[in-house]
């Protein structure tokens, strides 16, 4: 139903990045809603990006004994999972160029992200508003902006 009405939805990380890194979907659309906290169903060898993520961003080391490796793989993608959607907004803004005042961020868990808040403003990047699941007023009179 939602897709019929032009809504397209994505529930994991990695769909919403495999999304986001397909520029034929990435082009139809003209605003993108994310959540902070995404699930990340993927296991080492089941995704080509997501072990480079990791390696880059949270502290993933691929180890030769394959039990420790996968338990450092677990580790860094439970790093990731509080963050994912700043991740994702990155990606969009940074690698995609996709206009940063057309991403809304909405989680119940927006509040839980200080330390993020203040990574941004190090990095001197106005750290993106979110919103309450709860908020459709306020997410509507942003998109209407």
């Amino acid at each position: 139903m939602l897709n019929k009405n032009g809504v397209l939805v994505e529930f994991t990380f990695l769909d919403g990045l495999e999304f986001i890194r397909n520029p034929q979907k990435l082009r139809s659309v003209d605003y993108v809603i994310l959540d902070i906290d995404l699930a990340i169903q993927s296991d080492l060898d089941e995704n080509e990006w997501l072990p480079k993520i990791l390696q880059d961003y949270y502290g993933y080391e691929p180890q030769e004994d394959e039990m420790l490796d996968e338990q450092n793989f677990d580790k860094a993608k439970e790093r990731l999972i509080p963050v994912a959607g700043y991740q994702l907004y990155t990606e969009l803004v940074m690698e995609h160029g996709f206009p940063k005042d057309h991403i809304l961020f909405c989680s119940n868990h927006a509040n839980e992200q200080k330390a993020l808040q203040a990574a941004f403003q190090q990095a001197l990047i106005e750290f993106p508003q979110p919103f309450s699941k709860d908020d459709k007023a306020k997410v509507q009179a942003r998109q209407r902006r």
